[in-house]
């Protein structure tokens, strides 16, 4: 699976090797602070865990508090054009919802 946003590869870089976060970026800061109290997995475990349920290229990737917890929210271009938007508990894994945008 290939990410394609740079600043994504800086927080996958943040998370797995613990660097300083990227400054001036909300969801960056939040992910960090979550993984390293142990309330979220960093997002290469998320990346592979996401590869096994959408595989393609992921375009997006949002971190937020919902209900209650942590979510991760993918978007992710399918080899048909379809955009693939996934939700995981960043904890867990667990896949929330699936939704699919058609070309």
């Amino acid at each position: 699976m290939r990410v394609t946003r740079l600043p994504l590869l800086a927080l996958l870089a943040a998370l797995s090797l613990g660097s300083p976060a990227l400054a001036g970026d909300a969801d960056h800061q939040r992910a960090r602070k979550a993984v390293a109290k142990g309330e979220a997995l960093p997002l290469d475990v998320m990346l592979q865990r996401l590869a096994k349920v959408a595989p393609g290229e992921v375009i997006d990737i949002e971190f937020e508090r919902e209900r209650g917890r942590w979510v991760y929210e993918f978007k992710v271009l399918q080899p048909d054009g379809a955009i693939r938007e996934v939700e995981m508990d960043a904890k867990t894994a667990q896949v929330l919802e699936i939704e699919i945008e058609r070309p």
